[in-house]
């Protein structure tokens, strides 16, 4: 009666000696669609006067289990996954930050520093008015003596910082980067005001990315790690609650 169905793989009767009622045999299939279909079809048969009563019960395999033990232990599974994550986050996207910092720092791959970007620019500069404008101010702050001095400090200590201060509108921040920074190789400019003034760690963070090169950077993923902290809070309230 049950062969037609499907493949069996087994066939487990009841003890004889057993005095359970009522008498009962374990039938199991190689495949769940051919159980599915042999309860649906032969459930309440009557055989020779007896009428069948047939319950299904799922068989699961490793990866069931598994899979079970995962969602009946979410305190366990979801730190443990989100740790999982973020290892497989760090371990393909750190490299490609490194790389993004750096070529931010030395200037290696950015469009300026290409070698045909620049014939261009020397063979453009009787031709365009601003470039002549902006070597004549070159000139101007190589004259100044307040970048000399700066220049002489960054050689002489590079362990040090040096702090600019000056009335509002003296140019010391055209000083700095047009002066004294220009031409030298692997700087950073960062601008702190445009960080103060942005609203919300999220925001804090990526303008602050944005300005040292780091890239890709994914905000979400802070919001997802607050998550985890107020249900790690709630999991360990409601165990000592």
């Amino acid at each position: 009666m049950f062969r037609q169905f499907g493949r069996i793989r087994d066939i487990v009767p009841a003890s004889p000696s057993s005095k359970d009622l009522p008498r009962y045999a374990i039938i199991t299939f190689l495949y769940m669609r051919s159980a599915t279909s042999a309860k649906n079809c032969l459930h309440q048969a009557v055989v020779t006067g007896t009428k069948i009563h047939i319950a299904y019960e799922s068989v699961h395999k490793a990866p069931w289990f598994v899979w079970d033990w995962l969602i009946n232990h979410p305190r366990i599974s979801i730190p443990a996954a989100a740790a999982l994550f973020a290892v497989i986050i760090g371990t393909i996207f750190d490299p490609i930050r490194a790389w993004s910092v750096e070529n931010k720092v030395s200037k290696k791959w950015h469009v300026e520093s290409s070698r045909l970007v620049q014939w261009l620019r020397r063979s453009l500069h009787d031709f365009v008015p601003f470039r002549r404008q902006k070597g004549g101010q070159e000139q101007v702050w190589n004259l100044d003596e307040n970048v000399k001095r700066i220049k002489d400090w960054i050689g002489e200590n590079q362990e040090s910082f040096i702090v600019v201060i000056g009335p509002k509108g003296t140019a010391k921040r055209e000083m700095v980067i047009d002066g004294v920074l220009e031409g030298r190789a692997n700087t950073l400019v960062i601008d702190c005001e445009a960080v103060v003034e942005q609203h919300g760690d999220s925001a804090v963070i990526r303008q602050l990315a944005q300005q040292v090169g780091y890239a890709p950077i994914f905000n979400w993923l802070n919001f997802f790690s607050s998550l985890l902290d107020l249900a790690a809070q709630g999991s360990f309230l409601g165990r000592h609650g």
